[in-house]
């Protein structure tokens, strides 16, 4: 989610977290929504400041307010402030993703073969059977989830140069890996 699609509110009156809190662990969109949107500036002061730093704002808003939201789910107005307590569980969230994603890091150059390596015809089968294999991934697993098993199974890459290859969050990186590998476990179980 791109930090431009959460839209900020008003900050919250006591009284309001005290009416909001209850509706919003219990599942009610519109609490949820409206004690969110009191945190989104926050959040994105806190995820601005440490943005310096060469992180991507929009991953580090994700992380934050990702965190926010199951902060959410166990926030009791009697023990604190909303404002608090969702700040210092994203805060937290900030700072994981940044160690999780170093700036910098250097990609492989995965497409392009050596210069000056002719293909010989073992080279050749290796390619085509690579080939099929993300062909049938696509069919099974669906173009997202299909990209990202290809980049960590076959192309040994980690789960930060996959992000960055593919200009996805890590966390959605991660998210559809674990999809993708749990989809072939079942269809190897199927099968077997």
């Amino acid at each position: 989610m791109q930090c431009t699609a959460y839209q900020a509110g008003p900050a919250l009156t006591y009284e309001e977290e005290v009416a909001l809190a209850p509706l919003a662990r219990a599942g009610n969109h519109a609490a949820q929504e409206r004690m969110l949107a009191s945190i989104v500036a926050l959040v994105q002061r806190m995820a601005s400041a440490t943005g310096r730093f060469g992180a991507a704002l929009d991953d580090l808003m994700e992380a934050g307010m990702e965190e926010a939201w199951r902060a959410l789910q166990r926030f009791d107005p009697s023990r604190g402030k909303w404002s608090t307590w969702a700040a210092r569980h994203a805060k937290f969230a900030i700072y994981h993703a940044m160690a999780d994603e170093p700036a910098g890091a250097p990609l492989p150059d995965v497409a392009a073969p050596p210069q000056g390596v002719e293909e010989d015809e073992e080279a050749s089968d290796r390619q085509q059977a690579e080939s099929a294999l993300r062909a049938g991934l696509r069919i099974l697993l669906g173009e997202e989830d299909a990209e990202v098993v290809a980049c960590k199974v076959l192309e040994d890459l980690t789960e930060t140069q996959t992000a960055r290859l593919l200009h996805r969050s890590w966390r959605t990186v991660r998210a559809s890996e674990e999809r993708g590998m749990a989809r072939l476990r079942e269809v190897v179980r199927a099968r077997a």
